[in-house]
């Protein structure tokens, strides 16, 4: 390969590399809306520990109508931000009030591995499709 064309390749790497968080981040954000999900069918927080068990009805919690399930996700609002919202309602779920127990829903300070996993894995796929497997 020619100089010019290792400086050609190497400008177009560059050019694609300042899209690699956009497009990391994008990614990260609907496989992280996915692990919200999962939460819900599994009746778990972010972190693995299990919600607490219904009292009034059969059944598993936050599920009964889909409702707080479906408005549920994660955003990616700017390389370094991925924002995960829930329904008004559900800030008394994600902490708990006198009658209601607390089944948190989005994480608190502290990302979950398993989030950090998938940031990392997007992450790691866009910079191999910009500058190859040895990355």
């Amino acid at each position: 390969m020619s100089f010019s064309a290792d400086i050609k390749r190497m400008q177009e790497q560059l050019k694609a590399a300042g899209q690699v968080l956009p497009k990391a981040g994008i990614t990260a954000a609907k496989l992280i809306t996915g692990l919200l999900q999962d939460e819900f069918t599994a009746s778990r927080d972010p972190y693995g520990q299990t919600w607490a068990e219904l009292k009034v009805r059969a059944g598993r919690p936050l599920v009964a109508t889909g409702a707080l399930m479906s408005e549920t996700r994660a955003e990616f609002r700017s390389p370094s931000s991925i924002v995960a919202s829930v329904e008004d309602y559900g800030v008394y779920h994600q902490f708990g009030t006198s009658n209601v127990p607390q089944r948190k829903i989005i994480p608190d300070d502290t990302t979950p591995s398993s989030w950090e996993k998938t940031i990392q894995d997007s992450l790691d796929t866009e910079l191999r499709q910009v500058f190859g497997e040895g990355t």
